[in-house]
């Protein structure tokens, strides 16, 4: 989550998205250094970050705000007028390639590379139970269900999204998006061969919302 105050935009962090690509683009703009980004560095006035914490993620008024911040807590702190007034963007990816994308990068966290076992898991009540295996970047750019984002940035299109975003707060050509880390994902980019009907399905289940709002599909 990124605010500015010179150029009035509102960027909703969403997980799993590029989201990081552009944070860091974004910081580039604003002239704040890496370290700045870290928790425990000094404010700025024209800039609102959002940082790691599981404090800041239910309190936020208190201990500022998370950095996968939801619009209604952005609200809350930025105000009713500036969050109204500020161009207010996000990123959205395809919901059965994000899962799969979620489920290698916790896998990579324990040391496993592999994905054969990824039908099966999504398909295990008890897998699920046990493990974070949903996403709910619905939440970060809507309140009470209704986005409120002014422009979206699919991830298909990065790139050119991140160009509209530039032009619109009136920063053009001022940075580049850099080259997306890459993923090591084991499924050679094509995300359809690690499903069964039965786990498209539940995806398909759980972000419905974003599947039509941005026409989506399998």
């Amino acid at each position: 989550m990124l605010i500015s105050h010179k150029y009035r935009f509102i960027f909703l962090r969403t997980e799993k998205t590029g989201s990081t690509s552009v944070l860091h683009a974004l910081r580039e703009l604003c002239g704040i250094s890496v370290a700045e980004l870290a928790a425990g560095a000094p404010e700025r006035d024209d800039v609102v970050r959002g940082h790691r914490g599981t404090l800041r993620r239910y309190f936020p008024n208190v201990f500022g705000l998370w950095f996968h911040a939801n619009a209604r807590q952005v609200r809350s702190v930025l105000g009713e007028e500036k969050f109204r007034d500020y161009f207010k963007f996000s990123i959205e990816r395809n919901p059965w390639d994000r899962q799969i994308s979620l489920y290698s990068h916790r896998h990579k966290k324990r040391g496993v590379q592999d994905l054969s076992n990824f039908d099966r898991d999504m398909c295990s009540p008890l897998w699920r139970a046990m493990h974070h295996s949903r996403l709910d970047n619905w939440g970060i750019y809507s309140i009470d269900g209704k986005p409120c984002f002014d422009y979206m940035i699919k991830y298909e299109q990065l790139s050119e999204g991140f160009e509209e975003v530039l032009s619109r707060i009136g920063a053009k050509g001022k940075v580049q998006l850099a080259h997306r880390n890459s993923s090591d994902r084991k499924d050679g980019g094509d995300y359809r061969a690690l499903y069964s009907p039965q786990s498209q399905a539940l995806v398909a289940q759980w972000h419905a919302r974003e599947i039509e709002a941005f026409g989506y599909t399998f």
